[in-house]
């Protein structure tokens, strides 16, 4: 799995970015899928979400991090 990868190569303290924009006219958020799919990864934890409509379509950004084992 990509995010897997991703996550291992991750700095202890890094973040990891994720974009997304849906297609024009769509009414789907552009930010659930990448949150479903981090959500999904073990050690990858959501810390925010952003979204930008641009009037044509909606970009949005989920931030991640490695999660902290206690």
């Amino acid at each position: 799995h990509d995010l897997e990868r991703l996550r291992d190569v991750l700095a202890p303290e890094g973040r990891l970015y994720l974009f997304h924009e849906t297609p024009p006219g769509s009414a789907d958020s552009p930010v659930a899928a990448p949150v479903a799919g981090l959500e999904a990864v073990d050690g990858l934890t959501v810390l925010d979400s952003r979204v930008e409509d641009s009037g044509r379509t909606r970009c949005g950004c989920v931030i991640a991090a490695r999660s902290t084992v206690s």
